[in-house]
Parts: structure tokens; C-alpha cells; sequence
């Protein structure tokens, strides 16, 4: 089985990858492709922060955004090392892990037809990488052929 697990700075949350993890124990062994997509985009909180914190100037506040993107973006490569050791470690197949630039949906679109994936698993938006958690339900999707 052939699947596809895809996060951002903004979409990532354990139950996700716990459910990753589950179906690579449930199958044995699977072919995992892993890709971190970062955003340019602030999680929704540190961005309010940074608003409140606007008196600092528009250009020290700039200065600060692009630290945190910066930040954000290596935390992000971090946590796809992590996920690719853990599911070596369960028993899953990592055919690729890595970082890709770009647009989430035209990613996702093109990595569909060159992967043909037979699940993927991408988690919702509203949870975002270092941002504190908060109570939603369903916190990932994942389609199955």
C-alpha cells in the first residue's frame, strides 16, 4: 500500500500522524511518501501577537514576521525528520521525505498523479505547527481508495 502523509506549518497535529502510524502497524508494511509544504502564512495566534505588538513599528514587526517564518520553516523540516525516523521505526517503507515549495493544492495535485496513492492522509487546517491545540474533532482528512 502506497501512502501519501502531507503537512504544513499550518496543518499538522498528532492524531494525523498517530493515524499514520496505526495503519503502517495494522498493514504490516507500507511505502510511505512524507513531504512537509511550508507556508508563508503565520499561525493565527503568533500573527495576533504580532499585530498587538505593532507599536514596535512597521519595520522591526516585518523584521519579526520573517524570523518566525524562518523559525517556522526549520521547526517544520525538523518535525519531518522526526516523522520519517518514527515510521522507519514502526515498520513503514519511507520511499521519500522531504521539504517541497510551493502552492499546497498544486502540490498535493501533482504528488496524486505521480505517487497514485492508495491512502492519503493530510491534516485539517486550524492546527498549526507550535501553536497551542485546541478542541476540534476531527483534526485530519484522509481518503482511501
Amino acid at each position: 500500500m502506497k501512502i501519501l502523509f502531507v503537512f504544513t506549518n499550518l496543518r499538522y497535529n498528532e492524531d494525523a500522524f498517530n493515524y499514520l502510524v496505526d495503519k503502517i502497524k495494522k498493514l504490516g508494511r507500507a511505502s510511505c511518501y512524507i513531504y512537509f509544504v511550508p507556508s508563508k502564512a503565520i499561525p493565527r495566534k503568533l500573527a495576533s501577537w504580532i499585530l498587538y505588538m505593532g507599536v514596535l513599528g512597521e519595520k522591526l514587526t516585518e523584521d519579526l514576521k520573517e524570523t518566525l517564518r524562518k523559525e517556522l520553516i526549520m521547526r517544520g523540516g525538523e518535525t519531518l525528520d522526526e516523522i520519517c525516523t518514527r515510521v522507519k521505526l514502526e515498520g513503514g517503507v519511507v520511499e521519500e521525505c522531504r521539504s517541497i515549495r510551493g502552492e499546497l493544492s498544486n502540490i498535493l495535485e501533482k504528488l496524486y498523479k505521480e505517487i497514485t496513492p492508495d491512502l492519503v492522509v493530510i491534516p485539517r487546517e486550524g492546527e498549526a505547527l507550535f501553536e497551542e491545540k485546541e478542541d476540534i474533532d476531527v483534526k485530519f482528512d484522509y481518503v482511501e481508495k
